[in-house]
């Protein structure tokens, strides 16, 4: 059955039919038709050089236990779990035992290479504004991730922001803290206007 048919629900008042046609529905969004040669390409151009650069023993540091704190404070409450059903007040709670071992992050940036679970997501969907709930095309999928492997996203940019900061172009506004894309087009404003007068 495909995820076009608008499904009724089944004789018990459930919605599995509905569920397994978004689901379906899901899952052909996601099919996207990679091209091997590319992705081998990209692989052997990010290895060589990953082997060219000079190792900056400063950056790949073992994280202290107050980097670790300090990034465990700042994680939002309220937010969704990853596939691991771990939350973020689960891992502020966390124990001096458990917090030594979130120093192990340290072995990910030494390694480089990220345990397998980290690439995993769950997937859920939510419904869109003002749409249907009953028809499968309504829905958008969201990729939740895991909350350690956000708060090893955290760790590595709290420590890298400032060398970013200092390479950063500053016409760049887009992703850079206390910046926004209004903020480069706004000065542009008086420009364009006197160059629609001229006109």
């Amino acid at each position: 059955m495909g995820w076009e048919a608008r499904l009724e629900t089944n004789s018990r008042g459930g919605s599995a039919p509905l569920a397994n046609a978004i689901a379906n529905r899901i899952v052909e969004l996601s099919r996207v038709k990679g091209r091997k040669d590319d992705t081998r390409a990209t692989r052997q151009c990010a290895k060589q050089l990953k082997a060219s650069l000079p190792i900056d023993y400063q950056l790949s540091r073992e994280f202290s236990q107050d980097e670790t704190d300090r990034a465990l404070k700042l994680l939002p409450p309220n937010k969704a779990a990853g596939f691991d059903g771990v939350y973020n007040e689960f891992l502020k709670h966390l124990g001096p035992k458990c917090r030594k071992w979130l120093k192990k992050f340290s072995d990910i940036l030494l390694r480089n290479k990220l345990p397998r679970d980290f690439n995993r997501s769950k997937i859920i969907a939510m419904l869109k504004p003002q749409k249907p709930a009953d028809d499968p095309k309504s829905y958008r999928p969201i990729a939740l991730l895991s909350c350690v492997y956000k708060l090893l996203g955290r760790l590595i940019c709290k420590r890298i922001m400032p060398l970013i900061d200092k390479v950063v172009p500053v016409e760049q506004a887009g992703f850079r803290c206390g910046h926004n894309c209004t903020d480069r087009c706004c000065p542009s404003q008086p420009t364009l206007k006197q160059g629609l007068k001229r006109n």
